[in-house]
């Protein structure tokens, strides 16, 4: 049995969460969602919405990859979804099609608000029904954060002090219920903010609450190396720009054939995608594209 086989990732995500500095081989967990629904034959949205069939999908396709990890859940606009905001589900990932037509920013209690995305309802309960799996795959989360929820929500406004105080409440409230629901980890996918300094009073109000779940939050800031807070683990394009003295992770693109001109000199913690893969991405293409990364990736 190698190191990579043998650890317990379920303590060492925990560990990771709550900040320690014990060192383990790189954990390569890919941003694979809806690609799952391929085993089913059935189109994405419609798989996205269903907790069973997430559940099976990812579970059989991180069985067929030889993945420890699954996501229960990518940014596809069900955050802002589920905060008043209205979704293009023609295509997917959804688009954002208009804002929240409701003052949002004073809502106090959230638990009643993540059931109006039936994408985020069926991600929360794919969570629940992963971590209470035997021998399953780690379930992870990935979210788009808060600059690009402030964006899908306030298009006119963005990211002002209003907005990344509501923006962060909101996240950190998805965060702490995906880690009572069971998530090993939560992703967030980013974009680069005229703000900088709202957003990072956002992140790092989401990050003291996974901190204190013990839950590691990585963060990917998309064209752009984040700047975040300590309870965070940034995640970066290349060992080049790694942030001295601190847990990271790395980012890889998000298309598979891609992934055999990567060296992997010095890999993160995690190594994930930068956003989903796409959702036409075959199992074909995914089995020989994720062998060549686990087998360069280091394993002690």
């Amino acid at each position: 049995m190698s190191e990579t086989t043998g650890i317990d990732w379920h303590r060492r995500m925990a560990d990771l969460g709550r900040g320690a500095t014990t060192p383990h081989p790189p954990l390569f967990a890919p941003m694979l969602f809806v690609a799952a629904a391929e085993i089913e034959a059935i189109a994405p949205t419609e798989f996205a919405s269903d907790p069973t069939k997430i559940v099976k999908g990812v579970s059989e396709l991180s069985r067929m990859l030889g993945l420890k990890t699954a996501f229960a859940g990518v940014p596809c606009g069900m955050v802002a979804e589920a905060l008043g905001a209205r979704l293009d589900r023609e295509s997917w990932p959804p688009k954002a099609a208009a804002p929240s037509s409701e003052v949002v920013t004073d809502i106090d209690s959230f638990a009643e608000v993540w059931p109006r995305s039936a994408l985020l309802a069926a991600s929360l309960e794919a969570t629940r029904r992963l971590a209470c799996a035997s021998n399953g795959p780690l379930p992870f989360m990935a979210l788009d954060g808060p600059a690009r929820v402030a964006r899908q929500l306030f298009p006119e406004e963005g990211l002002s002090e209003r907005t990344s105080e509501f923006v962060g409440r909101a996240l950190a409230a998805l965060v702490r219920d995906l880690a009572e629901a069971g998530t090993d980890a939560v992703v967030l996918v980013d974009e680069p903010s005229e703000q900088p300094t709202y957003r990072a009073s956002a992140v790092r109000t989401i990050g003291n609450v996974a901190r204190f779940h013990r839950r590691p939050l990585f963060s990917i800031m998309l064209g752009a190396t984040p700047e975040e807070p300590p309870t965070t683990i940034p995640c970066v394009e290349s060992a080049s720009v790694k942030p001295a003295a601190r847990a990271f992770g790395t980012v890889l693109p998000a298309t598979p054939a891609a992934w055999a001109d990567v060296a992997f000199e010095a890999p993160g913690r995690l190594v994930t995608t930068a956003e989903e893969v796409a959702h036409d991405a075959s199992i074909e293409t995914l089995i020989p594209a994720v062998s060549s990364v686990l087998e360069r990736l280091p394993s002690d």
